[in-house]
């Protein structure tokens, strides 16, 4: 069962994905948008979000546009 974490705001990601790397949270998605303003056609990328606790993440590192992997070591 899901329950949702009441402090923290939805990201409006594709395909999101959550694991916990040295006891920080890391959450990453496929974020779409359309590829420049006007345009009818949608383009991606994948975004990667960290920080102490679900309520405080930020966004700290993105890929080029249309591509999806990253890979962390």
């Amino acid at each position: 069962m899901w329950v949702r974490c009441q402090d923290f705001e939805p990201l409006n990601l594709r395909d999101p994905f959550y694991a916990m790397i040295e006891d920080a949270p890391l959450l990453d998605g496929i974020e779409v948008f359309y590829a420049y303003e006007g345009a009818t056609n949608l383009s991606w990328r994948m975004v990667l979000y960290r920080g102490h606790s679900l309520s405080k993440l930020h966004r700290f590192t993105q890929r080029p546009e249309m591509m999806k992997d990253i890979r962390l070591h």
